[in-house]
């Protein structure tokens, strides 16, 4: 979930706030984890479309008396903006690229375990985690345990074990994510902006057209065998069970920033529970790391990550 240009840093006392706004901001605080701040309480005043305040308050009630809080997805898809694309903050793909999943993969041959396990926590509609697997797979090739068969077909190494997890609280994100289709432009915000050329190898060019203003666009599709070790499920990172156990890697890029400190403190235990010992997770470059406690920061090329000990 990317909340880039949902939300940004501003004090809930900058305006006036309606008991009932106020009173759904902190449910949703509680829910999602989002700071209580003047730009989410305008965005909800939008999505609302100015609810008369008896109506409102009647409506937050029933939210507040469901335990299970069934309409807060919705409400919240409605609220986040899922900015994001391939290969998003080079830097980091880079240190991805020529440090970490070398190492990895090194120190799975080493030790005889043929198992590799990311999550991709916070995944918006899965470019991250299709960049993750496509660099994993270059890994793979780059040590000659993969070929790129007649065709350009590329398999993951025989007798290995990959999973991909892809997470998000947006039950919408998801279900893009599971297509695998994304949209090429030749200008504007597309999921291919600063696409590096040789990951081309991993899609398919499902359709190409020329738009209303003239400029042309392409959609393609993420190849089957990067989509047959991927996968993707809603999960809310509030939760303090994680998907799954021991991840080799976890990325939560571009969250802990519009959460508050408690929330971020919650997310930093859920992806150490999800870690193997060993195991490596990186967030974004705005986002910091609240408990470095059993945690050994690394710096390469330009790049902070953790690793658990």
């Amino acid at each position: 979930m990317d909340l880039t240009k949902s939300f940004s840093v501003g004090s809930i006392d900058q305006i006036n706030v309606s008991p009932g706004i106020r009173r759904l901001m902190s449910i949703i605080s509680d829910y999602a984890g989002l700071k209580e701040t003047a730009q989410l309480s305008r965005k909800l005043d939008f999505v609302l479309k100015g609810l008369p305040d008896d109506q409102l308050g009647a409506w937050v009630d029933s939210i507040a008396a469901d335990p299970a809080k069934r309409e807060l997805p919705a409400l919240v898809e409605d609220l986040n903006n899922h900015e994001t694309y391939f290969f998003r903050d080079l830097v980091q793909m880079k240190a991805l690229e020529q440090e970490i999943f070398p190492a990895l993969v090194q120190r799975k041959i080493n030790e005889g375990d043929y198992n590799i396990r990311i999550w991709s926590a916070a995944c918006s509609s899965g470019e991250e985690t299709y960049t993750l697997a496509m660099l994993l797979l270059q890994t793979f090739i780059n040590f000659k345990l993969s070929v790129k068969l007649e065709g350009g077909l590329i398999l993951p190494p025989h007798g290995w074990n990959i999973e991909i997890n892809g997470t998000d609280i947006s039950r919408q994100v998801i279900r893009k994510a599971k297509e695998g289709i994304y949209e090429s432009a030749d200008n504007g915000l597309s999921s291919f902006r600063n696409f590096p050329p040789a990951y081309m190898q991993y899609f398919t060019k499902m359709k190409e057209y020329q738009d209303s203003i003239g400029g042309i666009k392409r959609i393609y599709q993420v190849n089957d065998i990067i989509k047959s070790f991927v996968k993707f499920d809603v999960f809310n990172l509030m939760n303090s069970i994680p998907p799954s156990s021991n991840f080799d890697l976890v990325l939560c890029r571009n969250l802990m920033i519009y959460l508050h400190p408690d929330a971020q403190a919650k997310v930093e235990l859920v992806i150490k529970r999800a870690l193997r010992p060993g195991g490596v997770f990186m967030l974004s470059a705005v986002d910091k790391l609240q408990n470095d406690t059993g945690i050994e920061t690394h710096r390469e090329m330009s790049c902070v990550y953790y690793e658990k000990r």
